[in-house]
């Protein structure tokens, strides 16, 4: 692109606007359908974490989880002081 002299530069923008401008609708075009094919899933509102895709996953967390604290209730013993 002949940007070194001024007058050059605005005949070639001039010449080149239409290809610029057609490009420009093409690519909106194509980022409005892709928001409307593929939109994204919402964070969770309360977390900000994006929302989980399976939910056994969550289940199975939740289940270790409580299987870790029975464990570790049975394995601790306390002695009594007196």
């Amino acid at each position: 692109m002949p940007y070194k002299n001024p007058e050059d530069e605005r005949r070639f923008e001039r010449e080149h606007r239409e290809r610029r401008n057609a490009q420009r609708k093409i690519r909106q075009r194509l980022d409005l359908e892709h928001m409307c094919l593929y939109p994204r899933p919402l964070a969770d509102a309360i977390s900000g974490a994006e929302p989980t895709k399976n939910w056994w996953t969550t289940v199975l967390g939740i289940a270790f989880g409580v299987g870790l604290l029975f464990l570790g209730e049975a394995g601790i013993k306390i002695p009594n002081r007196r």
